[in-house]
């Protein structure tokens, strides 16, 4: 007949076995189940960014700033769209540059994926940025803040190089 000690020990090591199995489990479902809300958080967001930049407001605002408005240098941008001689052309400038600045952080901190984001905004990002790099970089100098609209820049040439040819293709 088999000793009570060695009884017991059987069972509690069967019990730990059950019970870190169990736990094993339970963390696999847990850790699918935020996988789950994390591709559904994405997935919302792509979906609110995609609403936005697809909306009547933002698409006016949009081909004004990139094809419309026109200068010949900063002395005259300050002139026609500078906030002191136009705040309300200034203002639509400042909402476009601002939500690709916002969408450049999101990319960067790895809250949206590239892929989806350059779907959605194609070469809009470049074409603004490219047509305003002059006028930032003029803002940046003299604001004093060297990083102004660097997640309006990431964001152009993140999306620039993606969309970029491969020559080994």
């Amino acid at each position: 007949m088999e000793s009570p000690e060695l009884a017991v020990g059987l069972l509690t090591g069967a019990g730990l076995i059950a019970s870190i199995s169990y736990y094993v489990r339970y963390l696999s479902l847990v850790n699918k189940t935020q996988l789950l809300q994390l591709e559904s958080r994405q997935i919302q967001l792509f979906l609110d960014i995609s609403e936005s930049v697809a909306s009547p407001e933002f698409q006016r605002l949009f081909y004004r700033v990139a094809f419309v408005d026109d200068w010949n240098d900063l002395a005259d941008y300050y002139a026609r769209y500078g906030p002191e001689s136009n705040l309300d052309r200034y203002s639509e400038h400042m909402f476009i540059w601002q939500r690709f600045d916002v969408l450049g952080l999101l990319l960067k901190k790895g809250v949206i994926d590239i892929d989806l984001l350059g779907d959605v905004l194609m070469s809009s990002a470049i074409v603004t940025w490219n047509k305003y790099v002059p006028v930032i970089n003029e803002a940046r100098t003299r604001s004093g803040q060297p990083r102004l609209w660097s997640g309006f820049e990431y964001l152009a040439n993140r999306i620039a190089s993606v969309d970029a040819p491969n020559p080994a293709a």
